[in-house]
């Protein structure tokens, strides 16, 4: 799926701020990929991954009495993962990136950015049979 839009624009200019980050993706609720941008072309198999860990995640969650996943953060020896759902519209963004990733600006960036998501996520949102598209 292509998204062309000035939101989406605003979106990665804020992201290519953020120094060490090699991917950003936004999934929707159901685990779907609607948008992913990486410097260079992870495999397929990574952007399956991660929506794979989002739903051990949620699995565990529910499991453990806790409602759902809000935010993860996964650190290897050579890489960072920050995953965050957002609370209303239940889309998850996705930040990967090197160990030189600072986490705490990219929660900043995500929750500034998070208003053009939720407008993008709006847009791409498929309309009920017999309604028209919001």
């Amino acid at each position: 799926m292509i998204i062309q839009s000035p939101k989406l624009a605003f979106v990665l200019e804020r992201l290519s701020n953020l120094a060490d980050k090699e991917g950003f993706a936004l999934f929707g609720p159901d685990g779907t990929l609607l948008f992913s941008k990486f410097e260079g072309s992870p495999p397929s198999e990574v952007l399956i991954s991660i929506a794979e860990v989002i739903e051990i995640a949620n699995g565990v969650a529910a499991g453990t009495g806790a409602a759902d996943l809000n935010q993860m953060q996964v650190e290897w020896q050579e890489k960072v993962l920050l995953v965050h759902k957002h609370p209303d519209s239940g889309f998850y963004v996705v930040l990967l990136g090197g160990r030189g990733l600072k986490i705490g600006l990219a929660k900043m960036l995500i929750k500034e950015i998070t208003p053009a998501l939720e407008e993008i996520f709006d847009a791409l949102k498929l309309p009920a049979p017999g309604r028209p598209k919001p």
